[in-house]
């Protein structure tokens, strides 16, 4: 792996380390010295998490330099001191992915599952390439949270705790607060390979082709996770895309009526005079004019009344509870509002209809593209009952896809508003 060195708060940090595990817990650096000399690294540095032991390398002809501090082991520390949102809580997690903005246009990627860095899970490279690692690991499954940039978080990921890199750093006086523990040392003299015995090269042409095998299988799992991962995300982008359907959280046109007519019980209040009764979904209001009445008579049997500065108007609001109706099938333009206005005209009325705007798309529809167009035309209408009890004339309009919007008494006479939805 290339290694790449960032200056971050006056620090230069190493990204891009080679991660191995180590299992000899009273030998880790002697252990990790000899498998530097295998794999011919010349720095390294060790890294213990939650009784976990590893080795981190990196070559000096990289560019890394003894002294300099291992990003990735610096942004574990932060993690862990941080912790994490997910499943509800903040908590320590022990397998994580995370991806990170870096001074200059880079990012930084990072792969650690159960308190272990993968062996290539430590990556400097371009946007595009570390999205590509992260969908392709995510797709692995298994881990805690995704952290990272907030501008990731709209990919779908079930865990996702948006933080920027410099949360992760502490700074003092614009340095980052730094450890040993995450400083990169020299392994010692290397090696010539010319010197190597000959059971030295074979473990290393072992170790090799071990890798190597490892390193494909990991590619072609990588690439089928990130076809998964991709479909999954294109399957939610698609169902962000479409527009929800409105009728099925609106009453019926019955039950709005029925609601709003229990709730007209304050016609005269105070011996004041009603001058419009409405309801709307969630409400009922009423407006009366004082005429010979006083705001003392109003206030006596209203309590909550508005009145207005000048006493000669008031106003009630209450809530209206209303039920939501179902999914039906929509009919199409022709099939609804040639009926219902057939029926309104045969009992002696006569109906407004208009064609009405598309309801605006979903935000994250939106943000993510050309809105989508909903799957269904709008058209509104208005009514005057002209004596007609509204019940009647609710149970008229009572076909699919239609719902109110307004009941309102005014004038005495009723005054019905509402919205078609149709194919």
């Amino acid at each position: 792996m290339s290694t790449h060195v960032i200056e971050i708060g006056k620090r230069k940090f190493v990204c891009g380390l080679f991660w191995q595990s180590l299992s000899r817990p009273r030998e880790l650096r002697k252990e990790a010295v000899e498998l530097a000399g295998r794999i011919n690294f010349d720095l390294m540095l060790l890294h213990r998490d939650q009784g976990v032991a590893q080795a981190g390398y990196a070559h000096s002809e990289d560019g890394a330099l003894a002294g300099m501090y291992s990003l990735a082991a610096a942004v574990a520390a932060g993690i862990a001191r941080r912790g994490a949102q997910f499943d509800g809580s903040r908590q320590v997690p022990h397998s994580w992915l995370g991806a990170f903005e870096l001074p200059g246009g880079k990012w930084a990627y990072f792969a650690m599952r159960e308190d272990a860095f993968l062996p290539n899970g430590d990556l400097c490279a371009s946007r595009e390439e570390v999205l590509e690692r992260l969908l392709g690991d995510y797709g692995l499954g298994g881990w805690n949270v995704v952290i990272g940039e907030a501008s990731l978080e709209e990919h779908g990921f079930h865990n996702y705790d948006a933080v920027r890199l410099q949360e992760l750093l502490p700074l003092t006086r614009g340095r980052v607060n730094v450890h040993r523990q995450w400083m990169l040392s020299s392994v010692g003299r290397k090696v010539p390979w010319r010197r190597l015995t000959i059971g030295g090269l074979t473990v290393a042409l072992l170790f090799m082709a071990a890798g190597f095998w490892w390193w494909r299988q990991r590619e072609d799992d990588r690439a089928r996770a990130i076809e998964r991962v991709r479909a999954q995300l294109a399957a939610k982008r698609a169902e962000a895309a479409v527009v929800p359907h409105p009728w099925p959280e609106r009453a019926l046109p019955a039950a709005f009526t029925r609601a709003c007519l229990e709730h007209m019980e304050f016609v005269t209040a105070g011996g004041w005079q009603l001058e419009e009764f409405a309801c709307s979904p969630g409400q009922s209001a009423y407006t009366w004019t004082r005429g010979a009445s006083t705001v003392s008579h109003l206030r006596s049997v209203m309590p909550d009344a508005v009145v207005e500065l000048d006493g000669e108007k008031a106003s009630f609001r209450r809530e209206m509870a209303l039920g939501s109706s179902t999914d039906e099938r929509l009919l199409s333009s022709r099939e609804v509002l040639l009926p219902l206005m057939g029926k309104l005209q045969g009992m002696g009325l006569v109906p407004t209809v208009a064609a009405a705007p598309p309801p605006p798309p979903p935000p994250q529809a939106a943000a993510s593209g050309p809105p989508p167009r909903p799957e269904w035309q709008t058209f509104s209408f208005k009514v005057k009952t002209a004596g007609v009890p509204p019940a009647e004339v609710a149970q008229a309009v009572s076909l699919p896809g239609v719902r109110l919007n307004k009941l309102a008494y005014r004038g005495e006479e009723w005054i019905m508003e509402g919205v078609i939805y149709a194919k």
